[in-house]
């Protein structure tokens, strides 16, 4: 495993099918702490959010813009910055979780030909990939049949 969170983050860049975000992400905090899927619950996975938050986010230089953001989004008035149905009830941890897959959607694991974080490749037995990554395996695939 090069990196922990790396499910985690495949799935907020949308290299993972999403289905119901709650059931996607016990499976993902699951098969991160090696539980199973029943025995997590979303106070587990918001407490792994608030990990992750603080690894990518609030531990570096610019902690001072992503903290002021996070505590502004993750508001009643403003979660639905990060996909939350403003028609449901409020929930502070959903607001968290929400958030951070919302901020690990944009975060930069490469930079040119610099890799920034290192990531596992997306996993297929963990969750269903998305059609696009599937594609793109195929194609890939082909290319190494034709080189081959």
């Amino acid at each position: 495993m090069k990196n922990r969170d790396s499910h985690i983050i495949l799935y907020a860049k949308g290299w993972y099918k999403k289905t119901n975000f709650i059931d996607d992400m016990k499976v993902l905090v699951s098969q991160l702490y090696r539980w199973n899927v029943e025995d997590c619950n979303v106070d587990d996975i918001f407490r792994c959010c608030v990990d992750i938050l603080y690894r990518y986010f609030i531990f570096n230089p610019n902690a001072k813009s992503n903290f002021s953001e996070i505590l502004l989004d993750i508001s009643p008035e403003n979660i639905w910055k990060c996909g939350y149905n403003r028609e449901q009830k409020y929930s502070y941890e959903e607001a968290v979780i929400r958030k951070t897959l919302s901020m690990l959607c944009m975060l930069d694991v490469k930079n040119g030909n610099k890799i920034l974080i290192k990531l596992d490749e997306p996993d297929e037995n963990i969750l269903p990939l998305h059609q696009n990554v599937i594609d793109a395996k195929l194609k890939v695939n082909d290319l190494k049949r034709l080189i081959v």
